[in-house]
């Protein structure tokens, strides 16, 4: 066999097993580690920690985050994001993200709540990423609750 022929067999043997090893779309393990802070006399600060894990084995790259803070039912804010942030291949990469309210904010969010002493958060939204043969979005919906006591804010 000419090494011509054999080099080009090398070379599609190894370009189809990158393509099959990298078609796997990007996966969202948990949106968690929620903390609410006072931040000043008239705002609060909810952050928690997205946790992405890329089954591919090159890396993808997460575009845009958007998702939306639902605490009780009412919604706190919003986050919408641009990061182009790249995540490598086979392993979990997290994201810290956070939105700030006001006191006003707080007193419609929690006037019902302190007396249970209970909070949940729910975040909705999207996040889109790329990698070798494509691009996707994650569907986020995660709840969580909390002891408002925890927080200690008030």
């Amino acid at each position: 066999m000419n090494p011509k022929r054999i080099g080009l067999l090398i070379f599609i043997v190894l370009a189809a097993a990158v393509l099959l090893l990298n078609r796997k779309d990007v996966v969202l393990s948990s949106q968690n580690d929620f903390k609410l802070t006072k931040i000043s006399t008239i705002g609060y600060e909810l952050q928690s920690v997205i946790h992405l894990r890329n089954p591919n084995f090159l890396s993808a790259t997460i575009k845009t985050i958007h998702e939306d803070f639902y605490i009780n039912g009412i919604k706190a804010g919003e986050l919408s994001s641009e990061i182009n942030q790249g995540i490598p291949g086979w392993k979990e990469t997290s994201f810290p993200v956070s939105i700030r309210f006001t006191t006003d904010d707080w007193q419609k969010i929690f006037s019902d709540s302190l007396a249970h002493a209970k909070a949940e958060v729910n975040v909705k939204g999207e996040i889109d990423f790329q990698n070798l043969t494509g691009s996707g979005k994650i569907t986020v919906d995660e709840k969580q609750s909390f002891s408002i006591a925890k927080w200690n804010l008030l």
